[in-house]
């Protein structure tokens, strides 16, 4: 059996709100269990090495460039790329070969301290959404927030910083309310536990509410 706590809230995705997904370092770290591959792009070897040690699946300098035009290296093969900002520019050729995953300020992928950009991605918890199959309008998201052995008040406190980061995906703050239920589960049992997630986000400390559904 698997120690993996994990929640699953429905939240309403109206014709304003994109698909999303976002990578979250959570108060408390755990092993979650999540793959994902990440190519660093840093001017000096050390930096790359460390990155590499940190758990970055490539690090590189500004040869990058030539090698994916090239065809010599696969970008297509990352799923997040992390760069530092003075080379941004010259990355800009290969844009068009990562797209939306093109690293960038705002979404926390580009810096001049790669390394500490980079600890988000090897500590922290990926989530996205996935469409309704019937109801268009809604999507779930799954993902772990801490294990069994781990005390209640970082479990809630983990479960406090995930709700408010989902939330603040809305398109502004009078929008209504992103996430319509929540609930907690931990495979293999069936049984899960309805939680009341409004406290949540109105409190600045986590709140010890939930009922058997």
């Amino acid at each position: 059996m698997k120690e993996v706590v994990k929640q699953s809230f429905t939240h309403c995705l109206n014709r304003f709100i994109d698909d999303f997904y976002n990578v979250l370092r959570l108060p408390h770290d755990f092993n979650t269990e999540q793959e994902r591959t990440i190519l660093v792009v840093a001017r000096s070897e050390d930096v790359q090495e460390k990155a590499i040690q940190m758990g970055a699946t490539h690090a590189a300098g500004h040869e990058i460039i030539k090698q994916a035009q090239t065809g010599e290296i696969n970008l297509r093969d990352y799923d997040h790329f992390i760069a530092e900002t003075d080379i941004l520019p010259d990355f800009v050729a290969v844009r068009g070969l990562i797209r939306k995953r093109f690293p960038s300020v705002r979404n926390g992928t580009a810096g001049i301290d790669v390394l500490a950009l980079l600890e988000r991605f090897t500590k922290g918890i990926e989530y996205h959404t996935a469409k309704d199959k019937y109801h268009h309008d809604y999507a779930t998201i799954r993902v772990p927030f801490g294990r069994l052995n781990m005390p209640s008040e970082q479990l809630e406190e983990n479960l406090s910083a995930l709700l408010k980061d989902v939330d603040k995906q809305k398109p502004n703050k009078k929008s209504n309310d992103l996430i319509t239920r929540a609930i907690i589960l931990c495979p293999p049992v069936k049984r899960y536990f309805k939680i009341n997630h409004g406290l949540y986000l109105q409190s600045e400390k986590p709140i010890k509410v939930a009922a058997a559904v």
